[in-house]
């Protein structure tokens, strides 16, 4: 990985000052293509022709009447499903790989792949947007900076740029890379490796410890994604290209759904856009009284989701279940508790920082109590709960 990167840096000063200004995209779409194979030679083929069979369908979607652009539609997303869960049953290895540092992927990217191509079916059929050339797609697709760990760019955020170059764009490029590696490649590794024994053997350490190890994984898990988004997003701005922001100091955030909102914002956006507020709509049709109910299905069902797509794996549909009764929580009954509270109190808690730091620390402590449940199986995490609790 180092190595690759290393690559992709020293290569920078042929993309500005060698290739043409009009041919950078084709050149970064070829230079990709070629880095995927080197990666795993199964890519380029497989990813081309998933690209040519997603512009066939959204054209066809765009041409045909209601009724058959769905059936074209479902028809796609059986097919993007099928690759998906193919892929992550194959994955090797007992403990879940939803981290970017995880060995054992089979198809490397596949995750973002499928997200991103349903995307192109979603819009197509709403009629927002009409079907991308082959050649717009593919460079959307192959882009090999966010290939595999994200952000997940929308195509025409990504396809209405033209990099040119910018001195200043390119420092911060080369500072976003270095501080990727750092929290990526040093502090999530480190983490790891020091708290994932204690989690998965806990009862020869005191509780502090069980504690300190679980805080250790959520931060593991954080430095990771931030880390590889640090790095797509510094290496982007490096060859000219603007990458939408994918953290946004998340674990300081005063109640879980504000957490949510800054965590791995492309993905907690793309769920919003296409799962939870089209599912929340439909079932709000039903009647007012309906409203709370829609919710927190829809929560569930979205974080459901969550937890699917990163392993199909029932610990972590368990993890994305928690995280939904959190939401809802927080959503809904800390909301209506607070309507019921003297204004005194809930204007302290508002305002006063001693507040805000104990809503932080319970928020973040939630947080990580559920996140075991995304580095250990069923067992093990349940292993983990029972000595943290004393229960055995």
């Amino acid at each position: 990985m180092l190595l690759a990167l290393l690559g992709a840096i020293a290569a920078a000063p042929i993309y500005w000052f060698v290739i043409p200004e009009r041919a950078r995209k084709d050149y970064l779409a070829i230079v990709s293509v070629i880095a995927l194979g080197l990666w795993d030679i199964r890519l380029p083929a497989l990813i081309l022709g998933l690209t040519g069979l997603l512009h066939l369908a959204a054209r066809a979607i765009a041409r045909a009447e209601r009724s058959r652009a769905r059936m074209i539609a479902i028809l796609g997303f059986a097919v993007l499903i099928g690759l998906f869960s193919y892929n992550k049953l194959m994955t090797q290895g007992d403990l879940p790989t939803a981290l970017a540092t995880s060995e054992g992927i089979v198809l490397v990217g596949m995750s973002y792949f499928v997200l991103k191509a349903a995307s192109i079916l979603i819009e197509t059929y709403r009629r927002t947007m009409m079907p991308p050339s082959f050649l717009s797609l593919a460079r959307w697709l192959v882009y090999f900076p966010i290939y595999s760990s994200g952000p997940i760019e929308g195509f025409k955020h990504f396809e209405d740029q033209e990099p040119k170059v910018d001195r200043a764009m390119i420092g911060i490029g080369l500072e976003r890379i270095l501080w990727g590696c750092f929290r990526a490649l040093i502090l999530s590794h480190y983490l790891a490796e020091w708290a994932t024994p204690i989690v998965q053997g806990p009862e020869g350490y005191s509780l502090g410890i069980r504690i300190l190890a679980m805080y250790g994984v959520s931060l593991r898990i954080y430095f990771d994604f931030a880390g590889y988004s640090d790095i797509a997003i510094g290496l982007s701005a490096l060859y000219g290209y603007r990458i939408q922001e994918n953290f946004d100091s998340p674990l300081i955030q005063r109640n879980i759904g504000a957490l949510w909102q800054r965590w791995h914002m492309t993905l907690t956006g793309w769920m919003r856009i296409y799962l939870f507020t089209p599912y929340t709509r439909m079932a709000m049709k039903w009647g007012r009284r309906w409203h709370t109910f829609a919710i927190v299905t829809g929560q569930i069902i979205t974080m459901l989701f969550c937890g699917l797509w990163h392993t199909l794996s029932w610990g972590f549909a368990l993890w994305g279940f928690c995280h939904a009764l959190a939401l809802a929580f927080a959503g809904l009954y800390a909301k209506n508790l607070g309507k019921r509270l003297p204004k005194a109190m809930v204007r302290w808690w508002r305002k006063d920082r001693l507040a805000h730091g104990l809503s932080v620390a319970i928020t973040f402590n939630a947080f990580a109590l559920i996140n075991v449940l995304a580095v250990a199986d069923l067992p093990t995490a349940g292993r983990f709960y029972r000595v943290l609790l004393g229960l055995s």
